[in-house]
């Protein structure tokens, strides 16, 4: 039998966490301890720290009309981070920016020859520096999460 110790079990349970969320895209403290087993407060210290991390977002459940508290459900938090898909064809290089939702938040076309391979190390950081300062600064706290071109895993998955 495989054991781990405390803070071990604490990652596994915030990734179930998080990946409920990510497949519900908006649900409920309550559901996701129903959906994956765990006890409401380990739910709550999880999804707590998720929301530290500007990971994860509180939205309350609009036009409701039950009687009581209105419910709040979790989603991810499409301005917490983004990641660069680039793609280099022969005439032009694609620079995509996605958010943590999947949104395309930027996409732009840069003309370059691929016969001048020898210039790519040197233009990739002039296109990419610009872009990178700029999304930064709105995309906080974790800011740039990875870039890959936009077949990899690296550039959708990140986190």
């Amino acid at each position: 039998m495989v054991t781990g110790d405390a803070n071990y079990i604490k990652s596994m349970n915030r990734r179930l966490v998080l990946e409920d969320i990510i497949r519900s895209r908006s649900i409920s403290r309550v559901n996701i301890a129903k959906r994956t087993g765990l006890n409401k407060a380990t739910v709550s210290s999880q999804v707590n720290t998720l929301i530290n991390q500007s990971l994860v977002i509180e939205k309350p459940v609009e036009n409701y009309q039950q009687p009581g508290r209105r419910p709040i459900n979790l989603e991810l938090n499409p301005m917490s981070t983004y990641t660069i898909g680039i793609d280099i064809d022969r005439g032009h290089i694609r620079i995509v920016l996605i958010n943590l939702k999947g949104m395309t938040i930027y996409n732009n076309i840069f003309d370059f020859d691929i016969r001048r391979t020898d210039e790519l190390a040197s233009r990739l950081p002039e296109i990419l520096g610009p872009i990178i300062k700029e999304y930064n600064s709105v995309y906080t706290p974790n800011r740039l999460a990875g870039i890959g071109s936009p077949g990899s895993a690296s550039a959708c998955t990140a986190l």
